[in-house]
């Protein structure tokens, strides 16, 4: 089966484009950035939870020279290894991601909607949960502790959403999906493991 996955990648692309002006209009108003920080938000564990960014990721992993995703394999087994081997590795896991190559995000552009709001406040709305509220990063709340400024998560994670929805409708793919981009990148090793291996997706750009 041929799924031509470009149009969802270019919207997703959209979507990335409105995620960074915001938290860039926010961020340059009060002069804060990530320079001098003491610290890598690429310690931390997040999750992702959309196949549509798991498909963006490796569209770019894809573009890397070959000794570099040799390496980033590695790395993505030694992360992983400690990810199941940690008690709650959410909360106690600190391992460097392995697309952070001397401090820096070697696939910054293609980097998921969660790596990009990290460091801001931010509030999030949904008619189940209600309105959630994010502390921002330690750096943030360090230099500016009575802000009151929050970004507004929820247009963004909406239309992420849909088009979310719209992909896996088109896929017939309706499992769960929750995995670290360590597990997104060993996924391309393992036949069974991503999507793609059962379609022609990337085929299509």
């Amino acid at each position: 089966m041929f799924v031509d996955v470009s149009e969802y990648l270019e919207r997703l692309s959209s979507i990335y484009k409105k995620v960074d002006d915001a938290y860039s209009e926010i961020a340059d108003s009060m002069g804060f950035s990530c320079r001098g920080c003491e610290d890598l938000c690429c310690n931390n564990v997040f999750l992702h939870f959309t196949v549509v960014e798991n498909f963006f990721l490796i569209d770019g992993f894809r573009r890397l020279l070959e000794e570099q995703r040799k390496e980033i394999f590695q790395r993505a087994e030694e992360y992983n290894r400690a990810y199941a081997s940690t008690s709650r590795p959410v909360v106690n896991l600190k391992k460097l991601c392995p697309l952070n190559f001397d401090s820096l995000c070697v696939l910054y552009e293609y980097r998921p909607i969660a790596c990009r709001l990290y460091g801001l406040p931010g509030r999030l709305t949904s008619p189940v949960r209600g309105t959630e509220e994010f502390r921002g990063c330690w750096r943030f709340e360090k230099l500016f502790p009575e802000s009151g400024k929050s970004l507004d998560r929820t247009p963004f994670y909406a239309e992420l959403a849909s088009l979310e929805g719209e992909l896996r409708k088109k896929l017939c793919y309706y499992q769960k999906y929750k995995k670290t981009i360590a597990q997104m990148i060993l996924d391309e090793k393992n036949p069974d493991g991503l999507i793609p291996r059962n379609y022609d997706f990337f085929e299509g750009y």
